[in-house]
């Protein structure tokens, strides 16, 4: 049981308020992880970056548990509680609840003890990267948790109807604790005064009861015991514990963070091996969230040291700190305020080979409302946002460009999907120099279609577009079009990524989109496209030709003529190669249709079909069998024509330099096929002489028999 304070309570105690000058603050304020001045890096705080992933508003009825006095934004332990149980049963098929250990209390048998909670949140069904937050190792940082709360309900409130959302939660399961110092936050609630900050263990007894507990963030098995970054003396607020992981709250954290990354990629010593990266091929990330003095933190953070995979967590911190405008705090910067021994992000990184970081957010232990509302939440609610998309391998896809922009637009049934992204915009923050990572330029940008790249392979859509820098800007652009009625009607999505000259891709970004369409769909095909390298690799169309339809002038399949070819009237830019594998229909759309940059294209098909292959230098065409450069041809080889175009351009957007297609001679196309109908200029007339030739000699025969 945790006793009344006393009337008087030590100077120590008393709260402070921020100030964001370069001015002293006492030492006894104390920040998440030490109690040492850190007013430097608040007199240096910046405006948060412009761009936003998302908008941070989001439905809630706060009103409906029941809140900190005072606080009417911040649900204390009992609402919160309450809002986990309303979360997974109100989504059981993406939320899941579950007890990972206990509090101090409750490990001693103590009724007002305490279970520790995860919220786990995917759709996945096998195998999801993993990402796990923590919140509230400090009981009396108000804001940490209702973060990581109200971040957990906006995930599970716009699953798919956000596209990110939708294909993070597809492919990773985010685990919250939102209480990692139950019982201490119980205290912080109840009797604020105090600032409770430790937990509640009285350890050696020595203790008056407003000074018991250890700090939980010096009590990790990570340079535990070193006093340069944690006190030994038990009633100091930073105490480290009686030994490295001795709390029962910091054992479960560690357990159940043991049970999501895989063990593979973790050292056998850590100590000894701390100066050998862990490379780009680990996967996890985890992010401890904390209050107060709006930093970035990231290891190492027991000693101004840089840590081996520096290239990829400063680019982290950085870019995290992008959205919020937050000051780094990590070996190396000018902002190394003081060491912290024991601290968890840099365990989850040494010991577990995650990516780690984490987050000081606010101005205040007990944060205003409005300005938590105003600018805490959306600020750092987009840095969590970003953060998840590189669960998978952060180390490597967080040197990679980033998708600023992706938007799809529809005008008289043709889609124009524009992407602008940036190698540099994101990681080359204010008040810094400029960083390793953001040097490269951007060498292509990928659109997807109704696939993930990740999952991208036969059957699947891809569009490879070369951008154009943007004048006086550090972000290129690219844009294509593609026509809508290759689309089947309903929702569609597409997925952009980047990838720089130095071989890095970055996360994902995405945008669903409609599509409504009467008849029957034709294959996807861009319409007009300057400078872009179109599918790579091969894709899948299943369309159905009506023998009554009128054939398609980009294709030679007919229903009655196996072996026949086409002329092609459209203007057809090239860069790069395509090969498209279909089962039943032809591709390319209509005649009168803008094709997209491709430089060859082959076509396959169960039914006898003609292929399209667009040559540089000559024209012609045949009717003849030939063989089709790919390893997916059916016995029956396709026919070819060939056609000559002009040289590919380099700009992006400039349509009317698409080049055009040179004149191709008709040998058996289908404009030379035979109709039943009369010529307006009279050719008919040989064909009725040929009918009454026939007939007479009928009638002949017929006489002499």
């Amino acid at each position: 049981m945790i006793q009344d304070p006393p009337a008087l309570i030590k100077t120590t105690n008393m709260k402070l308020p921020i100030l964001t000058t370069l001015i002293s603050i006492s030492s006894a304020v104390g920040f998440s992880r030490s109690t040492v001045d850190r007013s430097s890096a608040l007199a240096r705080n910046r405006p948060a970056g412009k761009f936003r992933l998302t908008d941070a508003k989001h439905d809630r009825k706060l009103q409906d548990y029941s809140t900190i006095d005072g606080y009417t934004c911040f649900r204390d332990v009992d609402g919160m509680m309450q809002a986990m149980v309303d979360l997974e049963a109100n989504h059981p098929d993406l939320v899941a609840v579950e007890d990972i250990g206990d509090s101090y209390l409750k490990s001693v048998g103590d009724a007002n003890g305490h279970d520790i909670f995860v919220i786990k949140i995917t759709a996945s069904t096998s195998d999801p990267a993993q990402v796990l937050f923590t919140g509230g190792h400090h009981a009396r940082e108000l804001a940490p948790p209702e973060l990581l709360m109200r971040f957990a309900e906006k995930l599970v409130a716009e699953y798919d109807t956000n596209a990110d959302i939708t294909w993070i939660l597809d492919t990773t399961q985010i685990n919250i604790i939102l209480y990692a110092n139950p019982d201490g936050r119980v205290v912080a609630e109840t009797q604020p005064d105090l600032y409770w900050r430790k937990n509640v263990n009285p350890n050696d007894g020595t203790c008056s009861d407003d000074f018991i507990g250890t700090d939980l963030n010096r009590n990790y098995d990570w340079m535990w015991g070193d006093t340069s970054g944690a006190s030994s003396n038990p009633c100091d607020e930073d105490y480290h514990g009686s030994g490295p992981a001795s709390e029962p709250e910091v054992q479960a954290v560690i357990a159940y963070a043991k049970s999501l990354f895989p063990e593979a990629q973790r050292k056998a010593d850590p100590v000894a091996d701390m100066d050998i990266a862990f490379g780009e091929d680990i996967t996890g990330l985890y992010m401890d969230v904390h209050s107060y003095g709006g930093l970035t933190y990231y290891p190492w953070g027991f000693e101004d040291l840089v840590c081996p995979d520096n290239d990829s967590l400063e680019a982290l911190g950085r870019k995290a700190s992008f959205f919020n405008g937050y000051v780094l705090w990590a070996g190396g910067q000018p902002d190394f305020l003081y060491p912290a021994t024991g601290d968890a992000s840099d365990y989850m990184y040494a010991h577990l080979g995650v990516a780690s970081m984490g987050l000081e957010i606010g101005d205040d232990f007990y944060q205003d409302c409005d300005d938590f509302e105003s600018k805490v939440y959306p600020d750092n609610l987009n840095t969590l946002l970003y953060t998840i998309k590189l669960a998978k391998k952060p180390n490597a896809i967080i040197k990679g460009p980033d998708v600023l922009d992706l938007t799809v637009t529809e005008t008289d049934g043709e889609l124009t999907i524009g992407v602008d992204a940036s190698d540099s915009e994101l990681v080359n923050i204010d008040g810094y120099p400029s960083f390793t990572t953001g040097e490269q330029t951007v060498s292509k940008i990928e659109l997807y279609l109704d696939v993930l790249p990740d999952e991208y392979g036969d059957g699947d859509t891809m569009y490879l577009l070369q951008p154009t820098a943007v004048t006086n800007s550090d972000r290129v652009s690219a844009e294509t079009m593609i026509s809508s009625s290759g689309l089947t009607s309903g929702r569609h999505v597409v997925y952009a990524v980047a990838t720089d000259s130095d071989g890095y891709t970055g996360p994902v970004s995405s945008v669903f989109f409609e599509v409504e369409n009467v008849a029957t769909p034709s294959p996807v095909m861009p319409t007009s496209s300057p400078s872009i390298l179109v599918q790579t690799t091969t894709f899948t169309t299943t369309t159905t030709e009506k023998e009554t339809d009128p054939p398609s002038a980009a294709s030679a399949l007919t229903t009655n003529a196996p072996s026949a070819s086409a002329v092609i009237e459209t203007s057809v830019p090239t860069v790069g190669t395509t090969s498209v594998d279909e089962t039943s229909a032809p591709i390319f759309g209509s005649a009168s249709s803008s094709s997209p940059t491709i430089a060859s294209t082959s076509v396959t098909s169960s039914e006898p079909t003609a292929s399209l292959a667009v040559s540089d230098a000559t024209a012609s065409a045949t009717g003849s069998p030939t063989t089709v450069n790919t390893d997916r041809v059916g016995s029956t080889a396709p026919t070819t024509t060939q056609l000559t175009e002009s040289p590919s351009i380099s700009g992006i957007r400039n349509e009317s330099e698409a080049p055009t297609l040179s004149p191709v001679p008709s040998v058996g196309t289908l404009r030379d096929t035979p109709t039943d109908a009369f010529s307006e200029d009279g050719s008919s007339a040989s064909n009725v002489s040929i009918g009454m030739i026939a007939l007479l000699s009928c009638l002949l025969i017929t006489y002499l028999l």
